[in-house]
């Protein structure tokens, strides 16, 4: 089974997308859950992982990144399929994309920061304080904050946001404030944040 995914990764079927979620160690009882919307922490961190896989294993062939970034497009494609079509009946208003980790600064686990964290930060602040602090992007320039996470560097396109992937092919991830992306075409940097439909793109900053 591995050798097929390998082979084709553009044309799993959502079968496929599961028997690879537990090659690379996603138990069983996760990935059904995964499936039925019970999200699970581990899920998210497994997953997310092999997509980090593609920045920052940098002793990879291109061929090994080129393989690894259509794998995990491929599984982000079919999880934000199977979430829409899951959502397709919930209430717009109801529709929100939890993030449930960050890409860190440090190395190791350290490169996971859990949405956690960053409450011990705020725990001074009423909880209409917080969430002005967050809606208006202030909660990102707390040096505590900014300190536990690592900018990337990406740019925009017609209003898309996108990655470097492997030999220049571009990685589209969805902003997280869909405001917040540039009407124009600008190089940017952002934070990385992990979500069941997959990473998206937090505080996005035009470079100057």
């Amino acid at each position: 089974m591995a050798d097929e995914l390998e082979q084709s990764p553009k044309g799993w079927t959502e079968s496929q997308v599961s028997d690879w979620l537990r090659l690379i160690g996603v138990k069983k009882q996760y990935v059904e859950k995964l499936y039925e919307e019970e999200v699970d922490g581990h899920i998210l961190l497994a997953l997310n992982e092999e997509f980090l896989k593609t920045k920052i294993e940098d002793h990879d062939t291109d061929d090994e990144k080129e393989t690894k970034y259509e794998i995990v497009h491929s599984a982000v494609e079919h999880l934000e399929k199977g979430y829409w079509t899951k959502k397709k009946d919930i209430p717009q208003r109801k529709r929100r994309i939890y993030t449930h980790f960050f890409l860190g600064s440090g190395n190791g686990l350290d490169k996971f920061v859990h949405k956690r964290k960053f409450e011990r930060v705020t725990k001074g602040f009423s909880v209409s304080e917080k969430r002005m602090k967050w809606f208006r992007g202030e909660a990102w320039k707390t040096p505590e904050i900014a300190a536990m996470l690592k900018c990337v560097s990406g740019w925009t396109e017609d209003g898309v946001v996108y990655l470097e992937g492997p030999r220049k092919k571009k990685f589209n991830i969805q902003p997280l404030h869909v405001p917040s992306v540039p009407h124009s075409n600008e190089n940017i940097t952002f934070y990385l944040g992990f979500t069941f439909r997959g990473p998206v793109a937090c505080n996005i900053i035009v470079k100057q």
